[in-house]
This record gives C-alpha cells, structure tokens and sequence, in this order.
C-alpha cells in the first residue's frame, strides 16, 4: 500500500486526476500522489548554470523546455537556499553571486526606508 509522504501514516486510494491516482491519508487527510517529478534535478541545475552564465530566462527556458516561469521560480528557490546555507556557514570569506548581492541590497534599502520614517 502507498505510504503518506507527509506523516508516513495508511493511504486509501482517492480518485484520479489527469491520468494519476490520488491517495488520501487516514491519519493527517492530505492527499498526495505517486506521480513523478516532471523536470529531474539534473534539468533544474542546469537552468540555473545556464542562467548563472548569462543566458536568458527565455533562451534557457527554450533549452530546458519548460516555461520562463518555472526557471524564475527554481532561480528564487536556489536563491534561498544559499541564503540559508550561507547564514549557516562559520567563517571570515564568503563567496556570492549576483543574485545574493542583489536580494541582499535591497532588503538593505526598504531597512533604511523605514529607519527613516
């Protein structure tokens, strides 16, 4: 039997949707499904190295395959990822990217906007 991903309690089976069958959790009732991801870690790694080396959002959307949407949002979930491991790390010398520095400066800026008032 399927297992819930959330809490790992007994599923029944739900329906389906567009082809996937759904399960529903006896214990916590959220649904889930046993559906694959549709881009694979790989795809999504290299988005972000294609858009690190200044390719486009919608040329590195073309060479993907996927919308310009989907790569702004795996831009802004490895962006807050390295914040987080960033803050994680001990030490004097950090290196950053362009997206870090930007993010940073202007959190930097609505923090003095509103020292300011």
């Amino acid at each position: 039997m399927y297992k819930c991903k959330y809490c790992g309690g007994e599923t029944w089976k739900n329906g389906v949707v567009k082809g996937v069958q759904r399960f529903r959790c006896k214990v916590c009732w959220k649904f889930s499904s046993d559906s694959q991801p549709k881009y694979s870690k790989e795809d999504r790694e290299n988005a972000i190295k294609f858009y690190l080396n200044n390719c486009g959002v919608r040329k590195t959307a073309l060479f993907v395959g996927c919308s310009p949407g989907t790569i702004l949002n795996w831009i802004r979930d490895a962006s807050n990822n390295l914040k987080e491991e960033i803050h994680a790390v001990d030490g004097d010398t950090v290196e950053m990217d362009e997206i870090f520095a930007q993010a940073d400066r202007r959190i930097a800026t609505v923090n003095k906007k509103k020292e300011a008032t």
